[in-house]
C-alpha cells in the first residue's frame, strides 16, 4: 500500500494524511520525504507524524514522528535527498488495523514524499 505525498513547493502547512485501512499480512511501514531546496541549515523545519490504530479507529494508541532539517544534508560527500524512517507494524494478521497522519513544516519546502506499507 502506498500513500503518496506529491511533490509541491509548499509554505508552511499543517496537512492531514487521510484514515486508511492497514490490510492483514502487512507488516513494516516506511515514511520517506524527498527533499528539493530547503532553506534554514540546521532547523528543524518539518514534522511528520503517523498514527496507528488497531481497534478500526476506535483510539490511535501507537504515535511515531520524526522531523527533519533544513539546509543540504551530505553522506560521504554526497548530497542526500531523502529522509526517511521505517518500522515493524505489530498484529500483522488483523483486519482491524487503520493509519493516518499530518505533515507540519515552519518554512516554504519543496517536497514530495510517501507512506509505504508493506
Amino acid at each position: 500500500m502506498l500513500i503518496p505525498i506529491p511533490r509541491a513547493n509548499r509554505a508552511p502547512l499543517s496537512l492531514s494524511l487521510p484514515e486508511t485501512a492497514v490490510p492483514a499480512g502487512v507488516s513494516l511501514a516506511t515514511i520517506a520525504i524527498t527533499r528539493f531546496a530547503w532553506p534554514n541549515p540546521g532547523e528543524i523545519v518539518g514534522t511528520l507524524t503517523t498514527e496507528f490504530s488497531f481497534d478500526n479507529g476506535a483510539t490511535w494508541p501507537w504515535v511515531d514522528m520524526f522531523q527533519v532539517g533544513g539546509g543540504v544534508i551530505t553522506r560521504n560527500g554526497l548530497e542526500v535527498t531523502e529522509s526517511s524512517k521505517s518500522f515493524t507494524l505489530p498484529q500483522s494478521n488483523s483486519t482491524t488495523r487503520k493509519v493516518r497522519g499530518s505533515v507540519v513544516t515552519t518554512a516554504t519546502l519543496d517536497f514530495g514524499g510517501r507512506i509505504e506499507i508493506v
